[in-house]
């Protein structure tokens, strides 16, 4: 395994290469806000739906942007997107502890999401035009592994740094303003290193089918992959937000010690990332993808009513690993499956459907949290639903698409 990722590596383009250096850069950036925010806003007296509600807007900007900019990548270059993202991002996130009033964080929170959202859609269609096909399940792969090792990073130095500067400006607050503003900076890095990359304009070849041609007749398809998505996103957006805050409050840890924790639980998805091509090798796409959410469903119900934080920590750690580690397989399957012409826009449509859960779930969360006082068993059992239920519709929807595609692939080799 370590020799096939060893030649993966070699063979990788040089533009791949830098993206993986933007990437680090702009993975420990969206680390800070991911782990540090919610305990901000909470130390600034918010409700948890007023919480949930700032943690939303990121997913509105995605909604907006999403299919418009997956239409434009389809003949643009995508490095110019990257480094346009990232500079974007770099500067909404400089911004946005220092807002002055509930609304103004919304709006903050919303352009770090449109941001993040033209970067993530640029992204597989970028390594899929510099990768090789036997590499490419490796690199994107590789990808994520990368993005969630510089989180892992991002996440424990901010809990540590938030933690130290607190004596110094005698304020847990303030300190935690800093923190998350720093995390500015490291997007700008992202966009100078993305701004390095030199790529030509997509060629579109002569007699070629129109994009809105093939997304039409692509969308029966298209559809398939969209519904578990949606109940994906829903799911987690109900409960990811506020893990931070599950921890605070049911066991007690301080802003480093849940810092440390996300890094660690960073570790754990990048490795459980850099599994998923044997996984697929083994079980194929979609039912590798079913069974690393299933798996994950068992240590979440663990999370849910243990009042253990040893047994809490390590169902954590586990269920973040298997969850995640499908996501690589996901990508790969929509970028297989989808014809050309379609592929930006299929990426699109997926993060419209993440956004979409995530636009409603931190609403419902909060929601639930705040009309229970604060019960999280109920909250995370309302999101093992949604996991099964979307790992029901992936299976039924998606394994005859693969199937399909398989039997294509046979039939022109032949």
């Amino acid at each position: 395994m370590i020799n096939r990722w060893r030649e993966d590596w070699r063979s990788t383009s040089a533009e791949a290469r830098r993206y993986l250096l933007g990437c680090a850069f702009l993975g420990a950036a969206g680390a800070l806000p991911w782990t540090l925010l919610n305990l901000y806003l909470d130390r600034l007296g918010y409700s948890k739906i007023e919480i949930g509600s700032v943690s939303s807007m990121g997913a509105w900007g995605t909604i907006l942007v999403a299919l418009p900019a997956a239409y434009i990548l389809a003949r643009r270059r995508a490095a110019r997107f990257l480094a346009g993202a990232a500079f974007i991002c770099g500067i909404a996130l400089f911004a946005l502890p220092w807002m002055p009033s509930l609304g103004w964080l919304r709006a903050a929170q919303f352009v770090v999401g449109l941001s993040f959202a033209i970067h993530h859609i640029a992204v597989a269609p970028f390594l899929y035009r510099h990768t090789k096909a036997r590499e490419r399940q490796g690199v994107f792969a590789l990808a994520e592994a990368v993005g969630t090792f510089a989180s892992v990073a991002g996440s424990f130095a901010g809990g540590q740094l938030s933690e130290l500067l607190s004596p110094i400006l005698e304020s847990d607050t303030l300190s935690l303003a800093c923190v998350l503003s720093g995390a500015g900076f490291l997007g700008l890095a992202a966009a100078i290193v993305y701004a390095g990359i030199k790529e030509e304009d997509p060629v579109a070849e002569e007699g070629a089918p129109k994009i809105l041609d093939v997304v039409k007749k692509h969308m029966g398809s298209a559809l398939r992959f969209v519904a578990p998505h949606v109940v994906l996103g829903i799911g987690a957006g109900a409960c990811i937000p506020f893990l931070s805050l599950y921890f605070r409050e049911r066991f007690g840890l301080g802003d480093g010690q849940v810092g440390a924790l996300w890094a660690a639980g960073g570790i754990m998805t990048a490795c459980g990332y850099l599994l998923a091509p044997l996984v697929s090798r083994q079980l194929g796409l979609v039912r590798g993808i079913v069974a690393l959410e299933l798996a994950s469903v068992v240590f979440f119900i663990v999370l849910a009513y243990t009042n253990h934080l040893a047994i809490a920590v390590i169902a954590f750690l586990f269920r973040g690993a298997l969850m995640n580690s499908g996501h690589p397989l996901f990508m790969n399957l929509v970028m297989k499956v989808t014809p050309e012409g379609a592929k930006e826009f299929q990426n699109g449509m997926q993060s419209v459907a993440w956004s979409i859960g995530w636009v409603l779930g931190p609403v419902v969360g909060g929601a639930i949290l705040d009309s229970t006082d604060n019960n999280y068993s109920l909250l995370m059992m309302t999101t093992v639903g949604f996991y099964v239920a979307s790992s029901i519709l992936t299976y039924v929807l998606l394994l005859p698409l693969e199937r399909r595609h398989n039997e294509q692939e046979l039939e022109s080799s032949e």
